[in-house]
């Protein structure tokens, strides 16, 4: 003790002597993104500035994320103009939590740009009294029972925490679809808009919440039409407590076409990590979502083939009782070939293969264009075929000079164009609707990568 008592006042000196540490210098933060702030965690400390500049000639939006387990220190969206830059200092409160900045343009989805964490990164994710060894690492238990959809889904309190506003919500113009890694829609109370049914040429924004600690094992697959979407899978989980539940992966897209939008949740074979000392086995498979793409198809164009109840009529002369030349009159029906223009009143809706929809047919014959007119009525599969019939206005001759049919006659018999109604019935093929369905069977799937 004397000993101990002798040195303090040496220990005590060589502490105050003992140079102090100096502050962290600025962290310089760009985007485009430097890839060696992306790919590996930074050390962060309080009172440390970080500066964000914006390199390009477009405006950009700055997420600023701050967590820790799974309570949200800090949440903030910026505006960030072009060539602009936006400055903050680490705070002592964000001690111990991570920090993630994410930028997004009206073009790209958001993307980190800077991801860190204040102070010991290991202490952060285990905090144990002093004395006292830290935890080890988690490691799942043997012989693990497989997930339900309600352990893949985030509980109310979970929800409560996470940004749901804009989720299930559709404007017209742009809409929203959160999804759990269970295939669940996300939806707060309090969203900002009412879900409506989709509409051709819509944008739609895809989000996907997973757990921090399992989110490297999910991604989305997005398909309209024959057009795949797909963001891939995280290189690694996101560090977090196993509560923590984060948006892991983002699509946008233009929805084209009629027909169906189609989401796909895959998920790799892992151990979903529940608490810290509860798990379950997730398989490996996918969730699947679909919603419906309206489209109304008001007008049309096609080739028609009918049978005309008047096709022609012609008159000649010929022998008749006691060798008298008289005048005959012959009438042909048959088959005729027609162009023709279709409106649908009511629309046809283009997905609904086996629904008929009413139109109005007008057309001229092929092989007389101008001398023979086509109007009816019409019911259109959406495939492109329908069953039509109505009233044909042709161009035929007419005896001249009050003669008659059955007159004696001789010599060239005089004749005039008059118009004269008849029926017809036919099938028609319209070929806006037929190009568009055959076109997606024949077309190859195009898959367009999308990069968070």
């Amino acid at each position: 003790m004397r000993t101990l008592a002798a040195l303090s006042p040496l220990l005590l000196s060589l502490l105050l002597a003992a140079p102090t540490a100096a502050a962290a210098p600025p962290l310089m933060v760009s985007f485009p993104a430097d890839p060696k702030l992306v790919e590996a965690d930074q050390d962060l400390a309080t009172g440390q500035q970080i500066i964000v500049k914006n390199t390009t000639d477009k405006p950009l939006k700055i997420h600023v994320t701050v967590t820790q387990g799974s309570a949200r220190l800090s949440e903030e969206t910026r505006a960030l103009a072009a060539a602009g830059t936006y400055e903050l200092e680490i705070p002592v409160a964000w001690a111990g939590g991570r920090v993630t900045i994410l930028a997004e343009t009206e073009a790209s989805n958001p993307g980190a740009i800077l991801s860190g964490v204040v102070g010991d990164a290991a202490a952060a994710a285990f905090v144990a009294p002093l004395g006292e060894p830290r935890p080890p690492k988690w490691r799942a238990p043997q012989n693990l029972p497989l997930c339900s959809d309600d352990q893949l889904h985030p509980d109310a309190a979970v929800r409560a925490r996470l940004d749901l506003r804009e989720c299930h919500s559709n404007d017209g113009k742009r809409a929203v679809i959160c999804l759990s890694p269970a295939g669940r829609p996300l939806v707060d109370p309090k969203a900002r808009g009412a879900w409506r049914e989709l509409q051709d040429k819509q944008l739609v924004e895809i989000r996907l919440y997973t757990r921090s600690s399992s989110a490297g094992h999910y991604n989305l697959a997005v398909r309209n039409e024959r057009t795949l979407i797909w963001s891939p899978l995280r290189a690694q989980d996101l560090k977090g407590a196993a509560e923590t539940w984060v948006r892991s992966g983002v699509v946008r897209t233009r929805v084209y076409g009629a027909g169906w939008l189609r989401v796909r949740v895959n998920h790799a074979a892992h151990h979903e990590r529940l608490t810290d000392r509860k798990a379950c086995k997730v398989p490996r498979g996918d969730r699947r979502v679909t919603h419906h793409v309206a489209k109304q198809h008001y007008f049309g164009a096609g080739f028609l083939i009918a049978y005309v109840g008047l096709k022609d009529r012609s008159f000649s002369l010929a022998q008749g009782d006691y060798g008298v030349s008289r005048i005959f009159e012959d009438q042909a029906d048959g088959v005729d070939y027609i162009a023709n223009l279709v409106a649908y009143p009511l629309g046809v809706e283009e997905d609904k293969m086996l629904q008929f929809a009413p139109g109005i047919v007008l057309g001229t014959s092929l092989e007389l264009p101008g001398r023979r007119w086509y109007l009816g009525l019409q019911l259109e599969l959406p495939l492109g075929f329908g069953l039509a019939g109505g009233t044909v206005v042709s161009v035929v001759p007419k005896l001249s000079d009050d003669l008659l049919v059955g007159q004696p006659y001789s010599g060239e018999i005089p004749t005039s164009d008059t118009a004269s109604f008849s029926w017809w019935a036919g099938i028609n093929l319209d070929l806006v609707l037929f190009t568009k369905f055959f076109r997606s069977l024949l077309s190859p799937s195009v898959e367009l990568p999308q990069v968070e």
